[in-house]
């Protein structure tokens, strides 16, 4: 399987490209205000123009299986305004290095292959080479569903991804003699105004967490058979003072932290596996009764409205705190890197070794924990396993997953693994170590 970039595609490979074009953008056609799909003799006027160029993906006996396209000329995308652009990027449009990305599709029976990347790496070499700038644009659907979810890892880390213009469909609706009730937009939550609370406090907020949860993480780490045979639900409300909560000034909570307490010897031969371990370890001290002398974080979750502002670093001091206050002498994190995701294929321990240009790690979750003084302990290679069967799967990530083998899963930090009917993700953590001084209550 290789990539082409070609100018002109015609004859037979129209025949095969338009019906997977068609089911590639098929949803957009109840999904989409704007008019997204292109009639057959549109489709065929794009592939003849010479201006847009074609990222073409073949198999080993060349038949198309994924198509990109791509265009220095904006004047060739009907539906942009190319003097925007111009006007907004000068010096990349004075050097011919100002883009128009227009769609990319795979065939969805090759979804997981390798078709994807070869297509984003070229995109990738063609900007990356010229210094360029490239504008796209997607509907909601897209960004919810589709490939505004891949935007990071398409154009990686070298570019800076921002919105220029939104575009508002409305409809006045006469039907009901009334117009509909403005939508009720939620105000941005200011950190300062948010309390961290902890669940022993504010018990009536557990319904809410669950419910955070599920808005922020994917769909197969919270549904998925877990590699731990714990109930999580009753072994975290079991520790209350443990869970802690932001809450806003309307009592709606805009934030979670959990963590379990447990033991651990101090040594890195002494941590847990993972995060599936730390789980078993804090349930089996729970059963017997022991005295714990550390704490394991298991998640930190901020709502939308109160992201980027510093509220998972309170948590992560807020989490050391109730260990200390516990009588633990080290928080222990099994972290799960933000950017891992965009390189699934990419060994742990070697995505560790990268570094920014000040010289701090790549990773900016793992960037934060450093920064607030935590030891790196090593990678948990096999820190989460979830299973299910194949239907589970394809219900989990909307994959039809046609057969056995190991795929890109969005969200994931390393690859899923089809056999025998049964999908299994292992999932590789980070350990970090924030020691605390111990002040029980």
């Amino acid at each position: 399987m290789q990539v082409h970039v070609e100018t002109e595609v015609g004859g037979a490979d129209l025949d095969i490209l338009h019906p997977l074009y068609l089911r590639a953008m098929a949803p957009l056609v109840t999904r989409a205000a704007a008019r997204h799909v292109l009639t057959r003799d549109e489709f065929d006027g794009e592939m003849a123009d010479g201006r847009i160029l074609k990222l073409l993906v073949r198999d080993d006996d060349g038949v198309p299986v994924g198509l990109t396209t791509l265009t220095r000329d904006l004047s060739a995308v009907p539906w942009v305004n190319p003097s925007y652009f111009w006007s907004r990027f000068p010096d990349a449009a004075g050097r011919d290095a100002l883009f128009y990305l227009g769609y990319t599709l795979v065939d969805p029976d090759r979804r997981r292959s390798q078709a994807l990347l070869l297509m984003a790496s070229e995109v990738k070499h063609q900007l990356e080479s010229t210094r360029g700038v490239v504008g796209f644009d997607t509907c909601a659907y897209n960004d919810e569903h589709g490939i505004g979810r891949w935007t990071g890892w398409l154009f990686g880390p070298r570019s800076t991804v921002s919105g220029l213009d939104t575009q508002t469909y409305s409809v006045a609706d006469y039907r009901h003699g009334r117009l509909p009730a403005e939508p009720v937009v939620a105000p941005q939550a200011a950190v300062d105004d948010l309390r961290i609370v902890t669940l022993a406090e504010r018990p009536d907020l557990v319904g809410e967490i669950g419910a955070l949860l599920q808005s922020r993480w994917p769909v197969f780490m919270l549904a998925g058979q877990p590699g731990h045979d714990e109930d999580l639900e009753d072994l975290v409300q079991a520790f209350p003072e443990h869970q802690l909560l932001a809450v806003d000034a309307d009592d709606r909570v805009r934030g979670v932290a959990s963590s379990l307490p447990l033991t651990w010897d101090g040594t890195p031969e002494g941590l847990p596996s993972g995060w599936d371990d730390a789980v078993s370890r804090a349930a089996e001290l729970r059963r017997t009764g022991g005295t714990p002398d550390a704490a394991s974080a298991l998640s930190i979750t901020v709502a939308p409205d109160a992201a980027r502002r510093g509220l998972a670093v309170r948590f992560i001091e807020a989490l050391a705190d109730a260990t200390a206050r516990a009588g633990g002498r080290a928080l222990i994190a099994p972290v799960r890197p933000v950017l891992k995701e965009h390189y699934p294929l990419v060994d742990m321990a070697e995505f560790l070794t990268w570094r920014t240009p000040e010289g701090e790690a790549f990773d900016p979750w793992v960037r934060t924990h450093l920064r607030l003084g935590a030891r790196l302990m090593g990678v948990a290679p096999v820190s989460m396993t979830i299973s299910g069967t194949v239907e589970d799967w394809r219900t989990w990530i909307e994959d039809p997953l046609p057969g056995p083998g190991s795929y890109v899963v969005p969200g994931a930090l390393a690859p899923l693994v089809i056999a025998d009917g049964v999908g299994t993700y292992l999932e590789p953590n980070v350990w970090l170590v924030h020691d605390v001084a111990p002040r029980p209550t």
